[in-house]
């Protein structure tokens, strides 16, 4: 059975499945441009959640360009979430009472379907 379940996935995994740049363009960028382009997607996705006006059926293709370096103004908008999801955080630990825990358990699932 396992061995059966082994040459499956490995079938899906050379046959299926083959990504090309244009799929995920920051997985083949240089390295700052990588990270820089995989946090400002989380700031990207929070806002789809909260503002579901702008879905796309495909995001290939340089849909969200890639972040070029440090001087990007959209490192701004990626320090703003990580600090408010911070600030969200510290509130809810110092704070006592079950609703701030409740905040906290909402906030964490949140960022982690992000």
């Amino acid at each position: 059975m396992a061995q059966s379940l082994a040459v499956y996935i490995s079938s899906l995994i050379l046959f299926f499945c083959h990504f090309f740049r244009f799929d995920n363009p920051a997985s083949v960028a240089p390295s700052p441009s990588r990270q820089l382009t995989f946090n400002y997607l989380l700031p990207v996705n929070a806002w789809l959640l909260l503002n579901p006006s702008h879905l796309c059926c495909d995001w290939t293709m340089g849909t969200i360009p890639l972040i070029s370096g440090l001087l990007d103004w959209r490192n701004l908008i990626t320090a703003a979430f990580y600090v408010t999801l911070f600030k969200f955080a510290k509130f809810a630990l110092q704070t006592e009472g079950m609703r701030c825990r409740a905040m906290l358990m909402v906030s964490v699932i949140t960022a982690g379907m992000l």
